[in-house]
């Protein structure tokens, strides 16, 4: 419905504004950055991705790579005409 939509431009609109926001003040970074802090004292905070996990880079990974290898997959085969799914 149009105003679920409306509702999702909007949220869009001020998450983007707040990064925006954030990347372009500084103050207004260390400032969240230590109200953040303050409020996980005494709090273990584990993020949900492993800081030693990278993203599986294909034919290009770091040396400390320590995920699975990429997928290579052949190149499929270029159709003989824009109509290759008609048969001759």
């Amino acid at each position: 419905m149009s105003i679920g939509l409306k509702g999702m431009v909007f949220a869009t609109k001020v998450v983007a504004s707040t990064a925006l926001d954030l990347l372009t003040d500084e103050a207004k970074l260390v400032q969240m950055t230590s109200e953040f802090k303050e409020k996980i004292k005494g709090a273990e905070y584990r993020p949900v991705i492993p800081a030693d996990l990278w993203p599986p880079i294909p034919e290009k990974n770091p040396p400390d790579f320590k995920g699975p290898a990429a997928k290579v997959y052949p190149k499929p085969k270029e159709p003989e005409s824009l109509l290759f799914w008609k048969k001759k």
